[in-house]
């Protein structure tokens, strides 16, 4: 089976380089990943400034606005994403928004909708969704992610 841990991760965000970082900085710095094993649930929302793996359940949205996100095969989101890379191997109900690529591995199901510039399909892999690989529609739904999660840090502050 095809798992992805922080062990066996196969650098799946190695082809992402952060904005405003030199290539020498990157590679002097470990690269940070996040992980959610299977027995963990999460209903709300999701913001990191780090790579994340999904191996458990997430009911809600899922925002990385300068990292990438993997669902791992045991993996399930229901809701939204939002990263600069997506690849997904589990499943999916909802809408991806990749803003540099998404892959969808050949163990992926996705429902819903998939907005990215870049797109990778494995043979075997489930899409039932409405794709839009539009430029500026993704700058758009960019800019939207981006206001929103804005709105949210500022609202949060007291």
């Amino acid at each position: 089976m095809n798992r992805l841990t922080n062990q066996n991760v196969d650098r799946p965000f190695a082809s992402l380089t952060p904005q405003g970082r030199d290539q020498t900085e990157k590679e002097s710095q470990p690269e940070s990943i996040t992980l959610l094993g299977t027995g963990i649930t999460i209903t709300g929302d999701i913001y990191a400034e780090e790579h994340l793996i999904i191996n458990g359940h997430v009911e809600g949205t899922v925002t990385l606005p300068e990292h990438g996100v993997a669902v791992g095969i045991d993996g399930q989101v229901h809701g939204k994403i939002f990263a600069q890379s997506i690849k997904v191997l589990g499943r999916v109900s909802g809408q991806i928004t990749a803003e540099v690529l998404a892959e969808l591995r050949d163990s992926a199901y996705l429902e819903g909708r998939l907005v990215a510039p870049r797109l990778a399909i494995d043979d075997g892999a489930y899409l039932q969704a409405a794709v839009d690989t539009t430029r500026a529609y993704i700058a758009s739904q960019v800019a939207r992610f981006r206001a929103g999660a804005k709105a949210g840090s500022n609202n949060d502050t007291p």
